[in-house]
């Protein structure tokens, strides 16, 4: 029998004859140990024979045992001791007969990521707390709730005390003493939101993907690393509990409205990115244990929005174009429809779209610049908003921004001189512009006397001003 399996099987009544084991067809694997029985009895009265020759590596086999005893009201001791067969038949014994002799062991903690970490053998002193092992390496005693305040165990899991004996061949025979860290920092996901589209993150939420590790109910201040409404960093600390926690208290939620979001207005990442960007602080109720878990990666869904605006008259046969500044690199949306605009003009009660005959993003896509078609009916008392036709690198659209911005312009346009009684001198001005003269309170000319020489005279405005 060869791992407990009938190999080569020569009984009955016959005459001497031979057999043979060919291991290669045993679906063995390389390196390991197995057991190997064999049960000869001949009785024959001319005479018996066995003749057995092996290429085998033969052993001697092993009964490994762990026994463990209870000791005070969190503790365990585990003894190591083994019986051995020889390979030898002059030597065997009956097993039932044999006195166990005691092992000597390996010793390690087994992380909840998988690496093993050896624990200190005598004479030196174990690096974990709670883990005594004997000096002759024969048993170990563990005391399980010192062994979870260890320094060292800083992930949330399941970890095992794992013991296995020096001479084992197969090194197959192990104890496990599993326990459980729940507290403990963990790395944390966030997610910032602006769902009101005023440029201001007004909800954010954190969750771990290390599954089932991150209560959220034991959260106590989180600090954010945001940035500035001119880009810089800016450091946010949350000090109040989560408004909301849910999916097994796995995710928290943090709400505010427009008045009381602790953020500036800004939709990209401050200097340095988004990673790494805070930590968040819990307490474990049940322990009192604190941790700081790092936020590992802060994720914004702040779409673009307009900072400043400005239209510029086109002269002649040259259109007008209409220029638009935003906060972050911007993109034409990939996930536009149809029905989408690149801006919307007019006052936010009254929207209206914004007619494009063609476009260019400038500047590492913080400028929008739009050529306008003849009657666009952009007025001086119009604002602007960029909408659904604009997104940022992360797909984030401007589809529901609420930042209206006023559009800034330079008058541009013609003015004459009049001479109405005849004298040959001008008696009346008058400015035709586009763009809005609203405030003008002065009219500076620039003109030629009699002699040719240059003269600029300034007037001030005593009538209305209109358009």
């Amino acid at each position: 029998f060869i791992d407990k399996r009938l190999a080569l099987d020569l009984g009955g009544q016959h005459g001497p004859i031979s057999g043979n084991i060919d291991l290669d067809k045993l679906d063995l694997l390389e390196g390991r140990a197995y057991q190997f029985d064999m049960f000869y009895c001949e009785r024959h009265t001319p005479g018996s024979n066995i003749k057995i020759q092996t290429t085998m590596n033969l052993v001697p086999s092993y009964d490994f045992r762990f026994d463990s005893t209870s000791v005070g009201a969190n503790g365990v001791k585990i003894d190591l001791s083994y019986i051995k067969t020889e390979i030898d038949g002059s030597k065997c014994q009956d097993a039932a007969a044999q006195t166990p002799v005691p092992g000597k062991g390996y010793f390690f903690v087994q992380y909840p990521d998988g690496r093993n970490e050896p624990i200190t053998a005598p004479p030196g002193a174990s690096q974990f707390n709670g883990i005594a092992i004997a000096p002759d390496l024969t048993s170990v005693q563990v005391d399980l709730e010192a062994v979870k305040k260890n320094p060292q165990f800083k992930q949330r899991g399941t970890y095992k005390i794992v013991v296995r004996f020096q001479n084992d061949p197969s090194q197959a025979n192990v104890k496990e003493i599993p326990f459980e860290i729940s507290s403990g920092p963990v790395n944390i996901l966030a997610d910032l939101y602006d769902g009101d589209g005023d440029g201001k993150a007004d909800s954010l939420t954190l969750h771990s993907p290390e599954e089932g590790t991150f209560q959220g109910t034991d959260l106590k201040r989180t600090g954010i690393v945001w940035s500035t409404s001119f880009g810089s960093r800016d450091s946010v600390v949350l000090a109040t509990r989560p408004t909301s926690v849910g999916a097994g208290d796995s995710v928290a939620g943090f709400a505010w409205s427009a008045a009381t979001t602790p953020f500036q207005k800004s939709s990209r990442c401050p200097v340095g990115g988004c990673v790494r960007s805070g930590t968040a602080l819990t307490v474990v109720a049940t322990t009192s244990d604190s941790n700081f878990n790092s936020i590992l990666v802060l994720r914004e869904h702040i779409a673009p929005f307009a900072d400043s605006a400005r239209l510029s008259f086109g002269t002649g046969a040259v259109p007008d174009t209409l220029r638009i500044w935003v906060g972050e690199g911007a993109v034409m949306n990939p996930g536009a429809t149809a029905l989408d605009v690149w801006a919307k003009v007019g006052q936010p009660s009254a929207p209206r779209d914004v007619a494009v005959l063609e476009f260019a993003i400038l500047s590492d896509g913080r400028e929008l610049r739009f050529v306008l078609p003849p009657g666009h009916g952009i007025g001086p008392a119009d604002q602007v908003r960029v909408a659904g036709l604009v997104s940022d690198s992360l797909l984030n659209a401007a589809t529901n921004s609420s930042v209206w911005v006023p559009i800034r312009s330079n008058p541009a346009g013609t003015a004459a001189l009049y001479d109405a009684d005849g004298d040959g001198m001008a008696d009346s001005l008058h400015v035709l512009v586009r763009g809005s003269l609203a405030g003008a309170t002065a009219v500076k000319i620039d003109w030629i006397d009699a002699s040719g020489a240059p003269v600029s005279r300034i007037w001030p405005v005593v009538g209305p001003v209109s358009g």
